[in-house]
C-alpha cells in the first residue's frame, strides 16, 4: 500500500484538471475490474496571491472562491470551526502547522500564511494584499467498483488533494485500492466509490464532498438499501478506529441525516486525529507520514466490519 501511496503522492496536488491523473492511475491499477464511471462538472479556484506587511511581502497562497483585495488586519485560523462560513476578507493560518496550510475556502477574499509570519502581520502598520481568482472548469469522476444494483455495505474513498495528501487521501485510496486486488470476492456485496471533487467545488456554502453528493443524487436507493456505509479518510498515520465524529465534514450529502445511524468513518483512534492537522492540506502531507502497520491494522479493521465482525 505504501507503494500506491508514493504513486499517487507523485501526482499532487491532484485537483481540478490534474484529477484525471489520479483518476487514471486506479483504473490502471484496477485492469481486468469492472468499473462504471460516473462523470460530472466540476469547477475549482485557481488564482494568485500577494501580500505585504509595511511593504514587505509575506508568502502566501490563495484560499478564495473570489478576487479581491485583502487590506485589513483580519486575522482568524483557518481550523477554527465557525470560520468555515466566514464571508469577510481574511488572512487566515493554521496554528498547528509549520507550513502554508489550505484547511479552509472563503467566499471572500482571502489568503493564507504561515503561523510564523502571523506576528509581522500583527506589528506592521499597514497590511495590504490581493487576490485573483478564476474558475478552472474540467469534467472529475467517480469510479464505482462492487456490486450496483443492491450492495450490502457502500466504501467512500477520495482521490483528490488540495495540496500534497498521503493522509488526505492518498492512505484511504490505497487501501481500497489494495482491498479490491487482494479480496475480490467481497465486491459481491460491497460497493466501493472512489470519489474526485471531494475537496473543493463552488457549491454554496458546503464548497466540499461535491462528488459524494453527485453519487448521491443518481444512487440515493443504494444508500438507503444498504446495511452500513464507511467513509475511509485519513488512515496510516496512527492506530486505526472506526468513528462517529466529524461526519459532516467527511461525508456531507444532502441527506446525512437519515443516514448518520448507519455512517461510520474509517479514519485514527480519536486521541490522535488532532495531529492531521500538524499536516492538514499543506506540503507537509508526504509519504513519509504513513505507517505500513497502521496501515495493515486499518485493512484488517475493514475486513472485520466487511465479515458483519463489527457492528
Amino acid at each position: 500500500m505504501l507503494e500506491l501511496i508514493k504513486k499517487l503522492e507523485s501526482l499532487s496536488p491532484r485537483c481540478g484538471k490534474r484529477e484525471k491523473a489520479a483518476a487514471n492511475l486506479i483504473e490502471d491499477h484496477l485492469d481486468g475490474v469492472e468499473i462504471h464511471v460516473q462523470p460530472f462538472r466540476n469547477a475549482v479556484p485557481r488564482g494568485k496571491a500577494e501580500l505585504e506587511a509595511d511593504g514587505k511581502k509575506i508568502e502566501c497562497l490563495p484560499s478564495a472562491f473570489v478576487s479581491g483585495k485583502v487590506n485589513e488586519k483580519c486575522l482568524i485560523s483557518s481550523v477554527h470551526v465557525s470560520a468555515r462560513y466566514f464571508s469577510d476578507a481574511n488572512i487566515n493560518f493554521n496554528l498547528y502547522c509549520d507550513e502554508i496550510s489550505l484547511a479552509t475556502f472563503y467566499f471572500a477574499p482571502s489568503v493564507a500564511v504561515r503561523k510564523e509570519d502571523v506576528p509581522a502581520l500583527i506589528n506592521a502598520e499597514t497590511v495590504n494584499g490581493k487576490v485573483s481568482i478564476k474558475r478552472e472548469l474540467f469534467v472529475s469522476r467517480n469510479l464505482l467498483v462492487g456490486n450496483l444494483e443492491k450492495p450490502r455495505y457502500i466504501l467512500f474513498s477520495h482521490y483528490d488533494t488540495v495540496l500534497n495528501g498521503a493522509i488526505d487521501n492518498s492512505s484511504g485510496t490505497a487501501l481500497c485500492m489494495e482491498l479490491i486486488r487482494r479480496f475480490p470476492e467481497l465486491l459481491k456485496d460491497v460497493l466501493i466509490v472512489f470519489s474526485g471533487s471531494e475537496e473543493l467545488s463552488f457549491d454554496k456554502p458546503v464548497y466540499w464532498g461535491k462528488g459524494y453528493r453527485v453519487f448521491e443524487e443518481e444512487y440515493l436507493s443504494a444508500l438507503k438499501n444498504c446495511k452500513r456505509i464507511v467513509v475511509v479518510d485519513c488512515v496510516g498515520f496512527a492506530p486505526p478506529d472506526f468513528i462517529k465524529n466529524y461526519m459532516m465534514s467527511a461525508f456531507p450529502i444532502k441527506n446525512l441525516e437519515k443516514f448518520e445511524e448507519k455512517t461510520f468513518l474509517l479514519s485514527v483512534k480519536e486521541k490522535y486525529f488532532s495531529k492531521l492537522w500538524e499536516v492538514y492540506h499543506s506540503k507537509l502531507d508526504g509519504e513519509e507520514r504513513i505507517n505500513e502497520k497502521h496501515m495493515q491494522n486499518a485493512m484488517t479493521l475493514l475486513l472485520s466490519f466487511l465479515r458483519g465482525e463489527r457492528f
